[in-house]
């Protein structure tokens, strides 16, 4: 029983640290004080992801962003920018998420994310 209380409070502490905002700023510190290291890029897209598929589209956009200024050759770069281009989306800022979309298309034609890019495009355009 008192083993059970101790998982649950480390997995409450965990799902805390994950999801607050001192939490991702706290994860973004560590990335920061370590910038060359081996695991700081993959650490920066996860975290950018965290916030993404956690419907937080404005924190994600900005952690995408600095992925690909500080991580320019990190092999997520191309999936940064469709994020990017879905967040603005999500964001209702539909000439941005318009341009970063068509901005994905041309940098990687044989992305398999790239009909979504041109199906949402295309839905953008016609909506607008």
């Amino acid at each position: 029983m008192i083993k059970s209380f101790i998982i649950v409070g480390i997995l409450c502490g965990i799902l805390y640290l994950l999801f607050s905002s001192k939490g991702l700023e706290l994860m973004q510190s560590r990335i920061d004080s370590y910038p060359n290291a081996k695991w700081a890029a993959e650490a920066q897209y996860k975290l950018a992801s965290l916030c993404f598929f956690s419907l937080r589209y404005k924190q994600s956009l900005s952690l995408y962003q600095l992925l690909i200024t500080k991580y320019p050759k990190y092999q997520g770069v191309d999936e940064a920018l469709f994020r990017i281009a879905e967040c603005y989306d999500e964001l209702n800022d539909t000439d941005t998420a318009l341009a970063k979309y068509r901005e994905f298309v041309a940098l990687y034609p044989n992305h398999p994310w790239k009909s979504k890019a041109t199906n949402t495009i295309a839905r953008i355009t016609i909506l607008k």
